[in-house]
């Protein structure tokens, strides 16, 4: 996977200078946070998590006739588990915690205008790996089919360099996790992130 991370980027780049484009490089940090997980196991009612953490990479490419970016994006999230009720409403385990890690395709259209700061809008598509580690109930993990949703303004402080704040949506599939030898009917799950990020343009 980190071979085929660095054949894309370096694609990226090599294309984005043989076609007279803009390839660039961000990275960017922020909060995020997740809606409860809904399970309709029996014994189980829903997965709550407290507010967590994302770290992200991506490589991509700006056009100079039109006002759009593609992007290839790596980001990592994790989440302290803040409980796990039964179907009584009873915690039944605390102190755990849910990871992410997600690869993803994204469009970007830019609003371009005189100024320094730059709305967009954005969406995407990949794959998530989602693993729940918790202390009573075992360890799971699930490839996951994903998509996001997002906007943001960029801040242009030099002729390379920009500053970045953006919102996203992400939404997956349904994992299947088994936990304490029982699979877990759980639904989507469906979070939020605030990010801030730097880009650098070559």
């Amino acid at each position: 996977m980190k071979r085929l991370i660095l054949v894309l980027v370096a694609g990226l780049i090599g294309f984005g200078f043989s076609a007279d484009l803009k390839p660039y490089f961000r990275l960017s940090g922020g909060v995020a946070a997740l809606h409860d997980i809904d399970v309709d196991t029996q014994g189980i009612d829903d997965i709550g998590t407290d507010t967590g953490y994302v770290l992200g990479a991506a490589a991509g490419l700006g056009f100079a006739e039109v006002p759009v970016r593609v992007e290839f994006e790596f980001f990592y999230q994790q989440y302290d588990m803040d409980h796990i009720k039964d179907n009584t409403g009873v915690v039944i385990d605390k102190g755990n915690r849910l990871s992410t890690r997600a690869f993803m395709l994204n469009g970007y259209y830019d609003f371009k205008n005189k100024s320094t700061v730059t709305p967009y809008v954005m969406s995407g598509a990949g794959v998530v790996r989602a693993k729940a580690r918790t202390k009573n109930l075992g360890s799971d993990s699930d490839t996951l089919m994903a998509f996001q949703l997002g906007a943001g303004v960029d801040f242009k402080i030099d002729e390379n360099v920009s500053l970045d704040l953006g919102y996203r949506f992400m939404m997956t599939a349904a994992p299947d996790f088994k936990f304490a030898g029982n699979n877990l009917d759980v639904d989507e799950i469906m979070g939020h992130r605030v990010e801030l990020g730097i880009r650098y343009t070559f």
